[in-house]
């Protein structure tokens, strides 16, 4: 008898000093995310207990969440579940760009209480765009978790544009690298730019306007860079590339045209119809000296290549025509610019 309570008095000693700690504290899953625009993000933890340890089990947990004042925007309360993952956010809607702390507290089955701490941050949390019509940017919402645009400085994208010919439309644009946080405060990019909302982005234009039966009317792809830097025109493109008339001519101007582009750090190549050399957009200037040399339409305005402040990200997109203009887009897709160029985001139907 006199065993077995010496035993229990060992088992209890051991269980009282179990050493406890909560590890992994991850919010949609990822540590510390920055930019996540899921309005109701999940948390998750593990328990770790020292090797002396043992039978050691979550009991209850409380998770607090507070924004960047120390205000307290949920508390779960004490739970009583052994639940450690999936734990669904349910308090005040979150603001966009913003970074909160959540706190978490368990409660072993032995009573004794952990405690751990980390951050994320919310991203733009796609609001309503009213000053383009009330269009709304595409992609970065909750269903696409693998996808943030905004982290995005070296991508592959492609869109399908066909322009109307019942209206004689003549222009179309794909809209990009736009509501960059960092071009919000000045303080944040070495242009020392401060833009508000919709009034930075990169366009890629599809213009036809000059095309006819003289063999030297191209088509061009206009590039417009806006609001990157205090020089930047929204009526003036940063740079324009005529379009060989064996990939567009007047025979063919109104059919769907898919129109490529690759970008390294804030170096493009464009391509249209098609990849490879025979379809690939002529840049204006000498070809770089060397064959490692980084190529490409440089649009960003720190620096040409990765040793640079990446800009732009691919960030917000969308798509955009002029009034009395006509265009139908298709087959958005978004790919890793690394091999194998795994597709990130696809959207098939749009239309203007």
């Amino acid at each position: 008898m006199k065993h077995s309570i010496l035993a229990l008095f060992i088992l209890l000693c051991i269980g009282a000093n179990a050493a406890v700690s909560l590890t992994s504290l991850k919010t949609n899953y990822r540590n510390t995310p920055l930019g996540t625009d899921i309005p109701t993000p999940q948390f998750s933890w593990q328990m770790e207990a020292s090797t002396s340890s043992h039978n050691v089990a979550q009991k209850t947990y409380r998770i607090v969440v507070k924004n960047e004042k120390g205000l307290k925007v949920w508390d779960s309360g004490k739970v009583i579940s052994a639940q450690a993952h999936a734990i669904q956010y349910a308090g005040e809607a979150l603001q966009p760009s913003t970074r909160y702390t959540w706190e978490l507290s368990v409660w072993d089955n032995l009573g004794k209480l952990s405690k751990a701490s980390t951050w994320f941050e919310t991203g733009l949390m796609n609001p309503s765009e009213k000053a383009w019509s009330g269009a709304q940017w595409i992609g970065g919402a909750s269903e696409d978790q693998i996808f943030y645009p905004h982290y995005l400085s070296v991508f592959k994208f492609s869109f399908a544009v066909q322009l109307e010919k019942s209206t004689a439309s003549t222009k179309a644009a794909f809209v990009f690298g736009a509501n960059d946080t960092r071009l919000s405060n000045r303080y944040l990019n070495l242009m020392g730019v401060e833009r508000a909302k919709n009034e930075s982005y990169v366009a890629i234009e599809l213009d036809i306007s000059g095309l006819n039966d003289n063999p030297d009317a191209k088509a061009k792809l206009n590039i417009f860079r806006v609001g990157y830097t205090n020089n930047d025109q929204a009526d003036a493109p940063f740079k324009t590339l005529e379009i060989p008339r064996t990939i567009l001519n007047p025979q063919n101007q109104y059919e769907k045209h898919t129109i490529y582009a690759e970008c390294n750090f804030g170096l493009f190549e464009f391509f249209i119809n098609g990849t490879d050399e025979v379809h690939k957009i002529p840049l204006p200037g000498p070809a770089p000296s060397s064959p490692f040399a980084p190529r490409g339409l440089n649009l960003n305005p720190v620096g040409a290549g990765n040793n640079f402040i990446s800009f732009p990200m691919l960030a917000d997109m969308g798509f955009k025509t002029a009034a009395g203009q006509t265009a139908f887009f298709s087959d958005l897709t978004v790919k890793n610019f690394r091999f194998p160029s795994n597709v990130v985001f696809e959207d098939k139907d749009n239309q203007l």
